[in-house]
């Protein structure tokens, strides 16, 4: 009887893609799945796994607002950027903590998420060691307390969006508390491909 409900509902209201809205078996169409193409290598230790625009846009927006399943899915772009990058896997994840104004919306911690799928697919801790300040010209974005145990782990800093300026202070702010090798890497960055 529960096949057959299902089956109704299927023909009722078929899945849809979630960027362009046309029906489909998945998350995605297979046309919108074709967007998805990971940046090439830049040889820097920052970097971002697929260009902001289209589906890759409509996937980080829909799990901000609260499809949760989404996490380890995207974040298997990251892990597939991080082999491709030819970097070695962390031992450490360390999610970018959200700017002020975010941290009072309605919607979801995109970077904690998005380093909880990475650390499912990569079995390794997420530990939220850094702390963001409130923003002023001489004063730094970020501080960290990098316990004395992983100083030597490499470390993952997973962001959602990929702000240069803002990935290279929360890099420091790790380094400068003595983390030893210290890698970042954003979910999407905007004006590329």
């Amino acid at each position: 009887m529960r096949w057959g409900c299902e089956k109704v509902k299927m023909l009722l209201f078929p899945p849809l893609c979630l960027h362009c809205q046309e029906p489909c078996e998945q998350d995605l169409c297979v046309g919108c799945s074709a967007t998805l193409v990971l940046l090439e290598s830049e040889g820097k230790t920052i970097h971002a796994a697929l260009p902001q625009r289209g589906a890759a846009s409509t996937l980080l927006a829909a799990l901000r607002s609260g499809e949760t399943r989404l996490a380890t899915p995207l974040a298997g772009f990251l892990v597939t950027q991080l082999e491709a990058l030819h970097w070695p896997f962390p031992e450490v994840l360390v999610p970018l903590p959200r700017q002020w104004p975010e941290a009072f919306s309605s919607t979801l911690d995109a970077s904690f998420l998005l380093a909880q799928g990475v650390a499912s697919l990569l079995r390794c801790p997420v530990l939220r060691l850094l702390k963001r300040h409130l923003s002023h010209p001489l004063s730094p974005l970020f501080s960290s307390k990098c316990p004395p145990l992983l100083a030597e782990r490499r470390i993952l800093v997973v962001a959602d969006q990929f702000d240069e300026a803002v990935l290279k202070s929360a890099q420091r702010a790790l380094e400068e508390v003595g983390a030893h090798s210290v890698r970042v890497l954003a979910f999407v960055k905007a004006g590329e491909g």
